[in-house]
């Protein structure tokens, strides 16, 4: 069985790709999978030095259990989100804690 990788990204790599197919005769099985978009230290840093922490210090909770409330609230499985699904999680926390704890938590990288 001959294995291939093409990245979508590059149209001539898409090209090659239906090309192939289009000339493969008999049983096919083909196998998609996307590369694994995971978040950085960084964020991962940001989300429980920053988010959690303050969250923390105000509510006078641990760590910990801040940030099993934050998924149980938001309904989040934050091992298994994209960046993008990340940072909306992140604005949903940010967002709420200034709503109902009046607690200003600022985004990443910006200097208060």
């Amino acid at each position: 069985m001959k294995s291939y990788t093409f990245n979508f990204d590059d149209s001539e790599q898409k090209e090659i790709f239906i090309n192939l197919v289009k000339n493969m005769e008999g049983k096919l099985n083909i196998k998609i999978d996307t590369p694994d978009i995971t978040r950085s230290s960084a964020e991962n840093k940001y989300y429980f030095g920053v988010v959690i922490k303050m969250i923390a210090d105000e509510t006078g909770n641990i760590e910990f259990d801040v940030h099993s409330e934050m998924k149980a609230m938001f309904c989040m499985d934050t091992t298994r989100i994209s960046i993008e699904q990340f940072e909306i999680y992140c604005e949903k926390i940010r967002i709420w804690a200034l709503t109902f704890l009046n607690l200003r938590i600022p985004l990443p990288r910006e200097i208060i």
